[in-house]
């Protein structure tokens, strides 16, 4: 907390829960009734009833929307002791993608006090928080990952679950057992039914959430499943490309292209002569964007100009030569992060 007005005590606190601290943790810190009521008053900000941030950290996070938001989920939690953040929230808190904006007031769950409990606290569920289905992240309690991902799955459309899934499981190798330890934890449970089509559609090697709403799009669409993140070899050995899918008995390729793709100068033409190199390799090549998976005329368009590749690679001749190689997970977690 960089030019902290608070005794060293209680910013160290603060950090540790995450950047918010309550009014009783002010008097606590040792400050004097006069010295409390100007740190408060001068330089923090209220953010819940007894509740507060310093004002220059509250200024650094308005810069960064997920940041704030942390820092709001943050200031809940602590508002209501025992609870976690969770849900939606928790993507959030963990750094894992959400489609749409924000939730307007940060999700929680607490456990059960007895065994008819019932929350009247908006945004406040009442279910099983086993401890290994809590962590902490940057000082915010939260569920972890798997949890999160989970309660998404029952709460929420399957395209939101499966973009969450997918970036969770790309993160972590042993994350497929993982998910399936917490959704068999939540059998029973309101939304549980979903999760099986969840843990089915879910798949790690997926880049982008674009790539999770392609792969849903073309399953919506009666495609075929696809091969993803496959490295297409020319026949002399050399590499071509990585493509994002791949139908290997029909020889088309599927690239979803993000907004930030050609951005940086030269990246339009060496992406064209990218695709340039895998048509002489026998491939054809589908593109789509945003529109084409989000609105389902989009999304029926685009099964439309699959199958029409389809047909039309089946007119072409075979390349002989060609291969294809499947990184690991592993690998591709460590040319991403290169």
């Amino acid at each position: 907390m960089g030019g902290c007005r608070c005794p060293p005590e209680l910013a160290a606190l603060a950090v540790s829960q995450g950047g918010p601290f309550t009014r009783a943790q002010v008097r606590d810190s040792g400050l004097r009734p006069h010295g409390t009521r100007v740190l408060l008053a001068e330089h923090c900000t209220q953010v819940g009833h007894g509740i507060y941030v310093e004002t220059a950290v509250l200024l650094c996070a308005q810069s960064e929307p997920r940041q704030l938001f942390v820092l709001r989920a943050a200031a809940r939690a602590l508002s209501c002791g025992g609870a976690v953040v969770s849900h939606r929230s928790a993507l959030a808190v963990h750094d894992l993608p959400l489609l749409g904006r924000l939730p307007l007031l940060p999700e929680l769950t607490r456990a059960p006090r007895r065994q008819d409990d019932r929350s009247s606290v908006s945004r406040l569920r009442v279910a099983a928080l086993p401890g290994d289905q809590r962590a902490v992240v940057g000082g915010v309690p939260v569920v972890t990952a798997a949890r999160a991902v989970v309660d998404v799955g029952r709460t929420a459309p399957l395209r939101d679950a499966v973009v969450a899934a997918d970036a969770f499981l790309r993160r972590d190798t042993a994350g497929p057992a993982e998910l399936a330890r917490v959704a068999a934890s939540c059998a029973g449970w309101p939304g549980a039914l979903a999760l099986p089509a969840v843990l089915a559609a879910a798949d790690g090697r997926a880049e982008t959430p674009l790539e999770s709403l392609t792969r849903l799009a073309y399953a919506e669409q009666g495609l075929p499943a696809p091969e993803t993140q496959l490295e297409v070899l020319a026949p002399d050995g050399s590499f071509v490309g990585l493509v994002d899918f791949l139908w290997r008995d029909r020889r088309v390729v599927g690239e979803a292209d993000g907004m930030g793709k050609y951005d940086w100068p030269g990246a339009l033409r060496k992406e064209k002569r990218r695709e340039e190199a895998l048509r002489r390799c026998g491939l054809e090549v589908v593109r789509n964007d945003w529109d084409d998976v989000w609105r389902p005329a989009g999304r029926r368009e685009l099964g439309q100009r699959v199958r029409a590749g389809f047909a039309y690679s089946s007119t072409r001749p075979v390349v002989k030569g060609v291969r294809f190689r499947v990184p690991t997970l592993e690998q591709l977690t460590r040319s991403r992060g290169s």
